[in-house]
């Protein structure tokens, strides 16, 4: 409504600022929403024949705008031979590699790079995301999938303790489960998902 209305430069910068606030606002707003309807286990997870290659591929289009505007590169490494087809929700699983991603561009430095490994064996389908940001504590590698927790070290950034918590249930609805492991730098999460077969 006040789009039309100021003219001014000065209030145009209020105005702005105004939209910001809302756009974080919306986007808290949505991620209680889905944080609760996965803690009540309301969320339904329908599983189909997909390539995890393409699954991961929009979770990168949907977070390379981000990326780009930070001079972070994304590098997706295939050590996988030909398709890999596994059973999931390719609408959820994007989602959970979309908030792996996410955290990834928000805590790594500028002109870093983010690596993306797919990989395969008898048992499981893994999806792994390593980036040089600044990483997690020594005790903390179970602690940061816990609802609304906050890694020690991420004094003074933006974020809510959802994200990863919703990847987590996420997984464990397609009957995987989630890894961390600290580098130096950075973190190096993977999603393990049971193997249904490749193509």
């Amino acid at each position: 409504l006040l789009d039309d209305e100021i003219r001014g430069v000065g209030q145009r910068e209020y105005l702005e600022a105004i939209k910001c606030s809302e756009e974080k606002i919306k986007f808290l707003t949505e991620r209680f929403i889905l944080a609760a309807r996965m803690e009540h286990k309301i969320i339904q997870i329908h599983k189909m024949p997909s390539d995890l290659k393409e699954t991961v591929a929009r979770a990168v289009f949907q977070v390379y705008k981000k990326a780009e505007k930070k001079g972070i590169f994304i590098e997706v490494v295939d050590g996988r031979t030909g398709r890999c087809i596994v059973r999931h929700d390719a609408n959820w699983l994007s989602e959970a590699v979309y908030n792996l991603l996410d955290n990834s561009v928000k805590y790594s430095p500028k002109n870093t790079c983010i690596k993306i490994f797919l990989r395969t064996n008898e048992m499981f389908s893994e999806i792994c995301v390593e980036d040089e940001g600044i990483g997690i504590e020594k005790d903390e590698e179970n602690k940061i999938f816990q609802l609304y927790y906050r890694g020690r070290n991420k004094a003074g950034e933006e974020g809510s303790g959802m994200g990863l918590f919703i990847t987590r249930e996420i997984i464990e609805k397609h009957g995987g489960f989630l890894k961390a492991k600290r580098k130096k730098p950075g973190l190096s999460i993977s999603i393990f998902l049971p193997k249904t077969g490749t193509s």
